[in-house]
């Protein structure tokens, strides 16, 4: 993880141990996807990432290749969603979290709703269609409300994307974690209660399961 507050030594990993290991994956029968679960992949993309596209394009033609983390939205440029493309990228998922101004200000600041617009706009130019793509919505933030959940969920939809939802965990060290540990302090002293499936609709009191599963509909046009 590229956080310098939750790790403040950023390893970055070779270049020709991450070929070798996806050498040995892809000799394996019947092996044609591989996933990068890196939170900064396109981070520093013109040294790290575009070299290692080259490669993987020249050495495992025919691969397909899926992000399930977040995509730094902003980096996302045309050139980018180019090479996406043209490595064999089929699955990406956009982390967007919220379209609300004041929740972007004030959480990892990722991005904005403009730049979530010009990345979408240059997906869809390099050819992925929206089925390739989702986008992360956050749900169950301390003081944020059904409203700002639903409307992020519809801004998605009316820029031709696909909304997913993704539950809030407080992660110590994290301004969050402390707004969350100010109104439920057992946060401090039990890890098991940051699981996301206990603190988003059981104990932030910000949502409930049946609000949770009424925003999962929303996000499938239910």
């Amino acid at each position: 993880c590229a956080s310098k507050l939750l790790f403040p030594q950023f390893i970055e990993r070779d270049l020709s141990e991450t070929l070798a290991d996806a050498a040995f994956q892809f000799s394996l029968d019947g092996v044609h996807d591989a996933a990068f679960y890196d939170d900064a992949l396109l981070i520093d993309k013109e040294r790290r990432f575009y070299p290692l596209c080259e490669e993987l394009v020249r050495r495992f033609p025919g691969v397909r290749y899926h992000t399930p983390n977040g995509l730094h939205i902003r980096e996302i440029d045309e050139r980018c969603a180019a090479v996406l493309k043209q490595t064999g990228f089929h699955t990406l998922r956009l982390s967007l979290e919220s379209s609300d101004p004041a929740f972007q200000r004030k959480g990892s600041g990722k991005t904005s709703g403009e730049e979530f617009q010009h990345a979408l706009r240059n997906l869809q130019k390099a050819g992925f269609a929206p089925e390739q793509m989702e986008t992360y919505i956050l749900a169950g933030l301390p003081g944020q409300t059904t409203v700002s959940v639903e409307t992020s969920i519809r801004f998605v939809d009316s820029c031709g994307a696909r909304a997913k939802l993704a539950e809030f965990s407080p992660v110590p060290g994290t301004p969050s974690f402390e707004e969350a540990a100010s109104i439920l302090p057992e946060l401090r002293s039990e890890p098991l209660l940051h699981n996301k499936t206990v603190y988003s609709s059981f104990l932030s009191g910000n949502i409930s399961p049946e609000t949770l599963q009424s925003l999962k509909d929303l996000t499938k046009h239910r």
